[in-house]
């Protein structure tokens, strides 16, 4: 996943971050210890033995998703969205994630995929624009019993 996610940020942020912003973050170690650290909310898509996806989910929120280029316009981000989409969606009404707003491909993406955008944001720490996404489940509650038990474990 790690390599995954340093090929992926490296062929896709290059365009609108520019690469030395790239480099930097490459360089300094953060795309791995978030693989790292992230483990245990992700969802990963093997293709044939490879992991060809991955995405972070923390809470409601869509932290990160990566799909590799070489396996772009397949219907795999489709795919791996919607199983996200349907794991958070029997505990929250309402899903969120962010963009880069000059990250025009997965923005439509998005779009494309039923969510809507509510906000835009500087975002001081990366030094660029953002949009926030949304995207409503029906679900009304996240618990579904009496007495806050929601039947999940």
């Amino acid at each position: 996943m790690i390599e995954l996610s340093r090929k992926t940020i490296s062929a896709s942020y290059r365009p609108f971050l520019g690469d030395q912003a790239v480099d930097r973050f490459l360089d300094s170690g953060a795309a791995d210890r978030y693989v790292q650290e992230n483990l245990n909310c992700c969802r990963v898509l093997v293709r044939d033995g490879q992991i060809v996806g991955y995405a972070v989910y923390r809470a409601n929120r869509v932290d990160l998703m990566m799909i590799d280029q070489a396996f772009h316009r397949q219907g795999l981000g489709t795919e791996l969205l919607w199983q996200v989409e349907e794991i958070l969606g029997r505990m929250y009404g309402e899903l969120t994630l962010e963009s880069f707003e000059a990250n025009q491909p997965a923005n439509a993406f998005y779009r494309k995929n039923g969510w809507q955008e509510v906000s835009r944001y500087f975002d001081e720490s990366s030094g660029v624009s953002k949009i926030v996404f949304q995207k409503l489940t029906g679900r009304t509650s996240r618990c579904s019993r009496p007495g806050g038990q929601d039947g999940f474990s």
